[in-house]
C-alpha cells in the first residue's frame, strides 16, 4: 500500500484549472485596502480641518499629543488661526492694495477710494473724475494708482507720505553749486540726483533739501527718494 499526499490535495495545487483561483485574492485585498484607507482619510481631514478653523483641541485624543513643547506651541498657534473680522458699511469694495503709509486702499463703487487701517478705522475720498473705479496699486511714488471704468481712465491719490517737489532755489546752476530743494514729505531723504547723476544732500528736512550739483549733471529733472517712494520736480534744474 502507497502512503501519499490524498488526491483532492493533487487536485487542488497542481491542477491548472485551480490555479487560476489564487490571483483572486489581489483584488479583494485591494478592496480591503480601500475600505480601510477611505475612512483614516476622511478623519485625518477633519482633523486639519478643525485646525484651520480654530476648532476647540480640547477633546483631541491623548494619541496625537505633541511629543514636546515646541510642538505644543504650534498648535495652539493653529488653533487661533482662521478668525475673521469684519468691517461694515463700505458700498461694493472692489480692487484693494497695501499703502506706504501702513493702512489698506480700495476702490468702491460709489465713486470713492477709501482707506482702512489695520485697527479698522476707515476713511473716504472722492473727486472729480472718479467714476467707477476697479483696481488698485501702490506705485513707486508712494502714491496710490486706480482704474476707472466709467470714463476709461486711470486715476492717481496720495497719502500723508507721498513725496512731493514744489520747486527748487536756484532753478539753475554749475556742479559743486548748491541748490535748495523745496517741498513735502522730504525727510529721511535715501538720494538726491539731477536728471538721474547721484548728488550729495547736506541735509534735508520735511519740507526742505539741500543738495549739491553733481559732477557730470546734466539739464533735467530733479528727483528725491525717501522710503516711501520717488518725487520727481515739475521743471527741469539747468546745468550751467
Amino acid at each position: 500500500m502507497r502512503i501519499g499526499r490524498p488526491g483532492w490535495w493533487r487536485r487542488a495545487v497542481l491542477s491548472p484549472a485551480r490555479r487560476v483561483d489564487k490571483p483572486r485574492l489581489a483584488p479583494r485585498r485591494g478592496r480591503l485596502l480601500r475600505r480601510l484607507g477611505g475612512p483614516v482619510a476622511v478623519l485625518a481631514g477633519v482633523s486639519l480641518l478643525s485646525l484651520s478653523l480654530g476648532a476647540d483641541l480640547a477633546g483631541a485624543s491623548a494619541a496625537h499629543a505633541p511629543a514636546d513643547a515646541s510642538a505644543a506651541r504650534s498648535l495652539a498657534g493653529a488653533a487661533t488661526a482662521g478668525k475673521v473680522t469684519i468691517y461694515p458699511g463700505i458700498d461694493h469694495p472692489e480692487g484693494i492694495t497695501a499703502g506706504p503709509d501702513g493702512a489698506l486702499w480700495f476702490t468702491s463703487s460709489n465713486n470713492s477710494i477709501g482707506r482702512i487701517t489695520t485697527s479698522g478705522k476707515i476713511s473716504g475720498y472722492t473727486g472729480s473724475g472718479i467714476d467707477l473705479p476697479g483696481s488698485i496699486t501702490a506705485g513707486p511714488d508712494g502714491a496710490l494708482w486706480f482704474t476707472n471704468f466709467g470714463n476709461g481712465s486711470i486715476g492717481r491719490i496720495t497719502t500723508t507720505v507721498t513725496p512731493a517737489i514744489s520747486g527748487s532755489t536756484p532753478t539753475s546752476g554749475a556742479a559743486g553749486s548748491t541748490v535748495t530743494i523745496t517741498g513735502q514729505n522730504l525727510s529721511k531723504a535715501t538720494g538726491v540726483a539731477f536728471d538721474g547723476t547721484p548728488a550729495t544732500i547736506l541735509s534735508d528736512t520735511a519740507t526742505q533739501i539741500v543738495a549739491e550739483v553733481p559732477t557730470g549733471a546734466a539739464t533735467g529733472r530733479i528727483t528725491v527718494t525717501i522710503p516711501a517712494g520717488v518725487a520727481h520736480s515739475y521743471a527741469n534744474f539747468t546745468v550751467t
